[in-house]
């Protein structure tokens, strides 16, 4: 009896319906494909996933290449480093890719930098307002900024008295304005002092702006130029560049670094000791940086060191995935999230909780309060995306371009009021396997446990 009685009373709390678990809602996110077309048969291809997520962690997994329904390969995203070209800082104003979506800026706003419409400084972020379409690239210049969209245009806003918006009005603007000639077909920006550079699918680089010290590359004068003209010098796929106060750099496809401008010329030309293996490459006031494949950090001009060659830092050797230069200092991301900052520490710009200079030695940032994954150097200060979202700055704060609604400078980082960060992925996948002719690929994020799949669009990879 007892038996029967046990099997009956299991029966009926089978039956019982138990509550249903309700599902978690996974974390949209938006794939982009970056490729240098056309390339020449043989060649290898690098193919660039980016993936972004508005909400959640960090997206996690992998991205496959594809064409058509052929795979040609696929890689592990890394968020280290891979969101570089989200966060910007200019002379005394910073911006942001936001979440959910848009830019926020903040800070200095005398020519309308920021982009919402006012010349007046703000102490925590604003949005941008106007943009045509969703940013994926910012770049922010002494007194000017811009922003690549999605579908590969330019835009830019602020300051344009040495016409470093691209169009030959002068004219302020204090929202965005599509620059001329680049309304597509345009992969990476930069923006210095008063002058800006982009990059094109085809590997081009091309200038606009202050041109008296030959920051355009296009031989001597005029003392400004534009609209966008391409940058002189030996034929060479460019796959980035950088811009400086006062001189830019370019990095090949073959992992060279060309300079041009104050202190080289206003022709590109070949920077001794960086001329291979060379993976990415930043611009400061006087000087340039490098990251190698090893990831190991070189500089070159500059308060460091005096020689033109690039010279190996002290106690970077390696795991740096990430670099950025401001007037006198620098910062180094590490693959782990960690930050290292050298040179001028006047105001707290190297974020160790002091003002003593350490101009050969890297430094600890300390209290960054988690993983960075992102790092952007301004005139003298500095600022991080965390791993969490959060934006933290430190260093010179006089017009609030720490954004933590203050202007007291900040030895430590110290939290971006009211701003939540994109947070963005990367894949790399090379492959020497695509004949002549034009190849639609697309990159393939296949999503995680909190992330949603997502494809980019198609883009013809022309092998020649």
């Amino acid at each position: 009896m007892y038996f029967k009685a046990l099997a009956r009373y299991s029966i009926a709390c089978a039956l019982v319906a138990l509550p249903a678990v309700p599902a978690v809602a996974k974390a949209p996110t938006r794939t982009r494909l970056i490729a240098i077309s056309p390339a020449p048969v043989g060649q290898a291809v690098t193919l660039t996933a980016e993936v972004d997520t508005p909400a959640g962690g960090a997206p996690t997994g992998t991205a496959s290449f594809t064409e058509g329904d052929t795979v040609l390969g696929s890689a592990p995203l890394s968020v280290f480093g891979a969101g570089q070209a989200t966060l910007t800082t200019g002379l005394a104003h910073t911006c942001a890719l936001a979440s959910p979506a848009g830019v926020h800026c903040w800070g200095w706003n005398r020519y309308g930098q920021l982009g919402d419409g006012s010349t007046s400084d703000h102490f925590t972020p604003v949005p941008v307002t106007g943009l045509s379409a969703r940013a994926v690239e910012l770049a922010a210049g002494g007194s000017h900024s811009c922003a690549l969209t999605i579908n590969g245009a330019v835009e830019c806003w602020g300051d344009n008295s040495w016409r470093q918006l691209g169009d030959s009005s002068a004219r302020v603007r204090s929202t965005p304005a599509p620059v001329p000639g680049l309304t597509s077909g345009v992969v990476a920006i930069a923006a210095g002092s008063a002058h800006s550079c982009a990059v094109t699918i085809a590997g081009g680089v091309m200038c606009w702006g202050r041109n008296a010290e030959g920051q355009l590359g296009i031989g001597g004068d005029p003392a400004f130029y534009a609209p966008p003209t391409r940058i002189g010098g030996p034929a060479k796929i460019y796959k980035a560049v950088a811009a400086g106060q006062l001189h830019s750099c370019g990095l090949t496809n073959t992992g060279a670094v060309l300079c041009w401008g104050e202190g080289f010329g206003a022709l590109p030309v070949p920077i001794a000791g960086a001329q291979s293996g060379i993976v990415a490459v930043t611009a400061g006031v006087d000087h340039s940086c490098a990251i190698t494949k090893a990831g190991a950090v070189k500089c070159w001009r500059g308060p460091w060191t005096a020689s033109s060659s690039a010279k190996l830092v002290s106690g970077l050797s390696s795991r740096v995935v990430a670099i950025t230069s401001g007037r006198s200092h620098d910062c180094a991301l590490l693959i782990d999230g960690g930050v290292r900052c050298w040179g001028s520490n006047r105001f707290g710009q190297l974020g160790d909780g002091t003002t003593a200079h350490h101009l050969a030695t890297p430094r600890p940032v300390v209290n960054l309060g988690g993983p960075a994954v992102a790092i952007a150097a301004g005139w003298d200060y500095t600022c991080a995306l965390l791993s969490s979202r959060a934006a933290k700055c430190w260093g010179y704060n006089e017009v609030g371009e720490i954004g933590d609604g203050s202007t007291t400078n900040r030895s430590l980082p110290a939290p971006v009021t009211g701003f939540s960060a994109i947070l963005r992925g990367r894949a790399r996948f090379a492959t020497s396997t695509l004949g002549a002719g034009c190849h639609s690929l697309r990159a393939n994020y296949l999503g995680d446990a909190t992330h949603t799949a997502s494809r980019s669009g198609a883009v013809c990879q022309r092998m020649q």
